[in-house]
């Protein structure tokens, strides 16, 4: 196969992968699928990329992926969806990616939050915390305290934020001031202004005089920042959950 294609002779290399017992071979599986993307014939590419696929071939997988970018180019996203839906792309990353950011552009909140949480199957610190955003945002606490403490544990900064909010605040039935202070602690190290300004809050609620004064010497220079923040990038984290902005995502 090689030596023919080597030679320009694809036309008999196509032939001969094509043909019994190669065409179970991955490395013509492959070959195949090259040949007919470089001749944007996507379709059937896929087909063979697919077969590679089926066999554990991981390199396939990705080409595979690449061919349903391309058909995704050429407006055919209805196709790229229905190949991504099917295993095994189905538990490819990039793939459940794809399909969530398509189910959040149809508005669909269930397809949403079922790839999502596939996504997060795969341990990423921003996934879980994701999960853990949305089910908070449907009013399910008790669901998203679960991811948001997984997010918070493999360094997301903004789940400890909203962890600290729900045990402020008793979200969810659980309040704890300690853990809302240590979760605060966490997130405001990375920036985040809330937990920087929820902190102050507690400590001046211990009465000390040093307390008061450091509230009322730090609060207006937490709020410039975040609006000097707000103006030079809205979508900046560390102004995120903060009352009166939309969050960012």
């Amino acid at each position: 196969m090689t030596d023919l294609d080597e030679r320009g002779e694809t036309t008999l290399a196509i032939e001969l992968c094509e043909t019994a017992p190669c065409s179970l071979d991955v490395h013509c599986q492959r070959y195949l699928g090259w040949v007919y993307a470089s001749q944007g014939k996507l379709e059937k590419s896929v087909e063979w990329y697919l077969k590679a696929a089926m066999q554990g071939d991981s390199e396939a997988i990705e080409e595979c992926w690449q061919c349903v970018l391309m058909i995704d180019a050429k407006g055919e996203k209805e196709k790229a969806i229905e190949l991504c839906s099917a295993v095994p792309l189905s538990d490819y990353l990039n793939c459940q990616r794809y399909l969530a950011k398509a189910c959040f552009a149809q508005g669909d909140a269930e397809g949403l939050l079922s790839w999502s949480l596939k996504i997060a199957a795969h341990g990423g610190a921003d996934d879980l915390f994701y999960v853990g955003n949305l089910y908070l945002s449907d009013g399910k606490p008790h669901l998203a305290r679960d991811f948001l403490k997984r997010a918070a544990i493999a360094g997301n900064a903004r789940a400890h934020q909203l962890l600290g909010e729900m045990y402020a605040f008793g979200v969810g039935g659980v309040e704890d001031k300690k853990a809302a202070i240590s979760h605060y602690q966490e997130s405001a190290k990375k920036g985040y202004l809330l937990s920087r300004i929820r902190l102050l809050h507690l400590k001046r609620r211990e009465g000390s005089v040093m307390a008061n004064i450091n509230f009322l010497g730090q609060l207006p220079l937490l709020a410039l920042k975040a609006l000097w923040i707000k103006l030079r990038n809205p979508n900046d984290p560390r102004v995120a959950d903060i009352p009166g902005r939309r969050n960012a995502k």
